[in-house]
């Protein structure tokens, strides 16, 4: 009777380790903003001050490249860095290299959040500061992402 329970309770404990590993790892995958990040997206137009692009990319650079409505195209260069630890997700985007001097003058400070695998919005205040949530957003600051076919 002792070898017999011995041995179902040691297959519960398999059993329940291997389901939640698997659903640690589900979960991490899916969920994983730097990784749902990395690509090439259409940034939608804004209120007449044009529309863009972006990449992301694995080493964690980006390039943002935004035509104004009077034709005029300004592309940035830099890198970038996100916090899933925080909810909403903080994302910050630096023109050229953190370690830079003066790097705090030419960063921007945002949350960012995934409507779909191919939907993500970015929310980033004039002032610079941190956004808290996008609810108390005004839409102009929240910028929509649509990953590009």
């Amino acid at each position: 009777m002792r070898q017999s329970r011995w041995n179902y309770t040691a297959f519960i404990f398999l059993f329940l380790g291997l389901v939640l590993s698997f659903a640690i790892g589900m979960e991490c995958g899916q969920n994983d903003p730097a990784e749902k990040l990395l690509g090439e997206w259409v940034v939608a137009d804004k209120y007449g001050k044009g529309e863009g692009e972006a990449e992301f990319r694995a080493d964690m650079t980006y390039t943002l490249k935004e035509t104004h409505s009077d034709g005029l195209t300004v592309i940035h260069d830099g890198e970038y860095r996100l916090d899933p630890s925080k909810e909403p997700c903080s994302v910050d985007l630096c023109v050229g290299k953190f370690n830079n001097a003066g790097s705090e003058w030419v960063t921007t400070f945002g949350i960012l959040r995934f409507i779909s695998d191919d939907e993500a919005e970015i929310h980033f205040n004039p002032n610079g500061q941190r956004p808290d949530s996008f609810e108390s957003s005004p839409p102009d600051y929240i910028h929509k992402l649509t990953r590009k076919k």
